[in-house]
């Protein structure tokens, strides 16, 4: 079945999901408003860039403070808008009547909750580089990149785990 003919399903959000999305949101609310919040206390070069171990390793404007709250704007609403077309996803099994509902649930589940913790870890690393500007202790913790790495990864295996195991429907 193409994407074009894949069932048109209206997906009722669960108590679950609207948790994820009140999450992913208060984590953009809190990524905006920390920029907001500092912005006049910030020195005029802070850090930009950190290695693997979670060390500052690049340093630039104070005005890249911004960076992070516009990119997570626009995942944000790119996310958003993605959840509602999931017929148009790619899967990982064929898409039947029998079994749309539950694969959609399952994959705007995963978007949702990519998007949460998109949003904060985002806001970990707006806080990471206000924190190290304000205070020269520039660097993130050194565990950030395989914490990072373990929840994304394992993320996306249950996912594909949970689809294949349900794709018959």
């Amino acid at each position: 079945m193409t994407k074009e003919q894949r069932p048109r399903i209206v997906l009722e959000q669960s108590t679950f999901d609207r948790v994820q999305e009140g999450l992913a949101l208060a984590g953009l609310l809190v990524l905006i408003l920390l920029p907001l919040v500092y912005y006049g206390d910030l020195p005029e070069t802070i850090p930009q860039h950190f290695n693997a171990k979670g060390d500052a390793d690049g340093f630039g404007s104070k005005n890249f403070i911004w960076f992070l709250p516009g990119l997570g704007a626009a995942l944000y609403l790119f996310m958003t808008l993605l959840n509602r077309s999931p017929h148009m996803f790619n899967y990982t099994v064929n898409i039947t009547e029998a079994n749309a509902a539950e694969q959609y649930r399952m994959a705007t589940r995963l978007v949702r909750w990519l998007k949460m913790f998109v949003m904060l870890l985002f806001v970990y690393i707006t806080w990471g580089i206000i924190n190290g500007a304000m205070t020269g202790k520039t660097g993130l913790s050194p565990w950030f990149l395989f914490v990072v790495l373990a929840i994304n990864f394992g993320t996306i295996g249950w996912y594909w785990t949970a689809s294949w195991r349900k794709r018959k429907g």
